[in-house]
């Protein structure tokens, strides 16, 4: 489909510039996203969510060539 299609888009051409890990693939990135959006439906879930996504995004960055600096 479409969004998994931008998404692979996204994480090669972030991979080829060395911006996030080379071993990661769309499907990874899919899933993970999937796994924030199930989370419970609790008084915290923003707050929850952004830590679970600012977590995703350092771990898609660790030990790339590239990786830029995001401020928290």
């Amino acid at each position: 489909g479409r969004v998994s299609g931008a998404m692979r888009s996204l994480v090669q051409a972030a991979a080829a510039a060395g911006k996030i890990r080379a071993d990661v693939d769309s499907s990874d990135v899919m899933h993970a996203l999937g796994g924030i959006y199930s989370a419970p439906n609790t008084p915290d879930w923003r707050d929850r969510s952004g830590r679970l996504v600012k977590l995703l995004m350092d771990g898609l960055r660790f030990g790339a060539t590239k990786a830029s600096k995001v401020p928290r």
